[in-house]
């Protein structure tokens, strides 16, 4: 008995270090400011970056966190406007969409140039290094074929019978270079309190409503699209890429007083069917991405109230799950919490996340 306790207690730190936690690579911490981190992308195994700005009193400072490392160390490059999202093809062509419009970067972050200016963009999705769309508000959807330096407008999006100002464009995704789906919604016209939801007194007022969901979808590469419309609940706000057997991650959030704050969902491009994957009471979810062999992440936190969108950050929580159906999660550093998590996969051996409160952690197997 002495000889198997002695074992348990020199075998107990193994066991401890053989199971997975997401660790702690990257914390801001210095005193009089803050830094806001709002979306990050790993094109590769070792090269990646992230987008925010960095507060101090009233000035507001934007940059891109770029490694090349794996995240063992960042390096601050300063921007001329805060990054909002983030996509990469590979090393040598990523985006950044801006609330002024959107830049480019050959050098996985190092250097940037605009190649749009315009407002209320809230996504980028390119094919190719050429091909591409930007989306967001008010009907926008651009498509460009020689790599911004020329758009149109898609007429598909502008058709759709909903009022354009209450009609946004907010994920998209393709799973090959012909076909691929852009999400959408367009809000009804309703009263609007004076208050912030989460300090409004009244939650009747704020119960979450249907409106109406748009998915438009090609299947010739953005040559013609097809717009879909349905009534519920939510906003479909993020779709990963697909996995390599055409299934990906979407999104739906709640942005008022609601039963839960997100659900998951599959989405089977062969078929265009929605099934639902995960949804759980006390965790809001704020980012999906699917491991390309197959599987799924997702992250979040937990909401210290009723209401997930309050200024006040919680816990950040992340599940792991390789059929999209059981989902595990395993322990986050006790210091992350947030109010807004983003995710970045290449595959099962690399895996970050990406906080509002300047934190960034790697899954550690």
């Amino acid at each position: 008995m002495k000889l198997a306790a002695s074992l348990l207690l020199l075998l107990a730190p193994a066991l401890l270090v053989a199971e997975p936690r997401w660790e702690m690579q990257y914390f801001y911490d210095e005193a009089k400011s803050s830094l806001t981190l709002t979306d990050i992308a790993f094109p590769s195994p070792s090269r990646g970056l992230a987008s925010g700005w960095i507060t101090e009193g009233n000035r507001v400072k934007p940059v891109v966190l770029v490694t090349s490392d794996a995240g063992v160390r960042w390096t601050r490059v300063p921007v001329s406007e805060a990054g909002q999202s983030l996509y990469c093809l590979d090393e040598t062509a990523c985006w950044m969409v801006t609330e002024k419009g959107v830049w480019f970067s050959d050098e996985t972050g190092r250097t940037w140039r605009r190649i749009r200016k315009t407002n209320g963009i809230s996504g980028v999705h390119f094919i190719t290094r050429d091909h591409g769309w930007i989306f967001g508000h008010q009907k926008q959807m651009l498509e460009t074929t020689d790599a911004g330096k020329t758009w149109k407008q898609v007429p598909e999006a502008t058709a759709v019978k909903t009022a354009v100002e209450r009609t946004g464009f907010y994920a998209m995704s393709f799973i090959n270079e012909k076909s691929g789906i852009l999400t959408g919604r367009s809000e009804p016209a309703a009263p609007r309190s004076r208050f912030p939801i989460w300090a409004d007194a009244d939650p009747e007022l704020n119960r979450e409503r249907p409106t109406l969901t748009l998915l438009v979808e090609t299947r010739d590469a953005g040559k013609t699209w097809t717009a879909t419309a349905a009534s519920m609940f939510g906003r479909f706000s993020r779709l990963s890429k697909p996995s390599q057997t055409g299934v990906a991650l979407g999104l739906i959030e709640f942005e008022r007083y609601f039963t839960y704050a997100s659900e998951v969902y599959q989405y089977t491009f062969s078929t265009g069917k929605l099934v639902r994957s995960f949804r759980q009471k006390d965790v809001a979810i704020t980012d999906v991405a699917v491991v390309p062999k197959g599987g799924g992440l997702i992250g979040g936190f937990e909401p210290p109230g009723r209401l997930a969108r309050t200024p006040v950050p919680g816990k950040v929580r992340l599940w792991l799950s390789t059929d999209f159906t059981s989902w595990y999660e395993f322990p986050v550093d006790y210091r992350a919490v947030a109010r807004r998590v983003r995710l970045a996969v290449v595959d099962d051996s690399h895996m970050w996340a990406a906080t509002d409160t300047g934190m960034i952690l790697r899954l550690v197997r």
